[in-house]
């Protein structure tokens, strides 16, 4: 397969299966989502993502009152459009008792590359449903840890602040390959906050199973603003073994634009030569500029290089 690989997005259709928190007339610690209540499908995902060269995805699941029936949907989506190569990363509770038997039937999916159970969202919602018990759930780090046997991934969505505990755990599960979401969620853009953000990366970036997902870079909100703003606009680094992603179509709350992902800046300035040494220097396991928030407007995604573990996995 040629062209780009979105690597994290949705599809909802909401006669099929139904959503809460989409459904959710308060804000969120991402916004409204209001202006995403309808249904999202493929042929309008492909119209959007043709036009950045996109030529293959990887839906992620996103909080369906029904994980199961989200995932044999998506499955569906993907048997039933052959022409557009569509993996999926699901739900599965790892801590569950059943967690084995729950990914024994995600597995009948031909469409199943790797699961979701998200760590952390934003301190104030965490605080109230208690998610961050996972890292001190011994039956969480079993369940990490069987992914590997089973040849599948696991997606991290998490905030900085539970970075370096989350990173000893994930080292107990080195056979685990590991996709960041959000860029670490990082809300806090005081320069503490981005330091301590980037000092958590470095935690997470040291493990030999990491992988970096850089997208959705401005969906974290302060009292429903979007964090990425002129006073807090700089060039960031992230750890080499990054993946694309649009996070479409929540991308479209207000604090999360654009849609797909610009895959230039800061690499547009750049010489021919320049993109080759720092690409392959990325391939070798160095760290590559990938992000810029730029001065005006929303974050943008930088040119990303290698492949998709999801989808090269199999």
């Amino acid at each position: 397969m040629t062209g780009r690989i979105d690597g994290h997005h949705h599809l909802w259709d909401l006669q099929a299966v139904h959503y809460p928190w989409l459904m959710e007339s308060a804000p969120r610690f991402f916004g409204d989502p209001a202006p995403i209540r309808r249904d999202y499908l493929l042929p309008e995902f492909r119209a959007e993502a043709a036009a950045h060269g996109i030529a293959g995805s990887v839906h992620i699941q996103v909080g369906a009152a029904d994980p199961w029936a989200e995932a044999v949907w998506v499955d569906a989506v993907a048997r039933n459009n052959p022409d557009w190569p569509l993996v999926q990363v699901a739900f599965c509770d790892l801590s569950a008792p059943d967690a084995a038997d729950r990914l024994d039937r995600l597995q009948t999916l031909a469409s199943l590359r790797g699961v979701r159970q998200i760590v952390g969202r934003a301190p104030g919602e965490d605080a109230a449903t208690g998610t961050n018990a996972l890292l001190d759930d011994p039956a969480f780090l079993a369940g990490l840890q069987g992914l590997a046997g089973r040849g599948l991934s696991f997606d991290l969505q998490l905030t900085p602040e539970l970075m370096h505990r989350t990173a000893a755990v994930l080292a107990l599960a080195p056979e685990t390959p590991v996709a960041l979401c959000h860029a670490g969620s990082p809300h806090d853009r005081t320069p503490d906050g981005l330091a301590a953000w980037a000092d958590g990366l470095r935690a997470l970036a040291a493990l030999p199973q990491w992988c970096a997902s850089c997208r959705g870079w401005a969906c974290s909100t302060t009292a429903g603003r979007p964090t990425a703003s002129a006073r807090s606009s700089r060039p960031v680094s992230m750890p080499s073994g990054q993946i694309g992603a649009s996070s479409a179509p929540t991308s479209r709350w207000t604090a999360c634009r654009p849609t797909m992902p610009r895959w230039s800046p800061p690499t547009r300035r750049w010489s021919r030569a320049r993109r080759r040494r720092r690409f392959s220097a990325a391939r070798r396991g160095r760290s590559i500029a990938l992000i810029d928030v730029p001065r005006r407007g929303p974050a943008r995604v930088a040119s990303i290089c290698g492949g998709l573990m999801h989808v090269n996995s199999r």
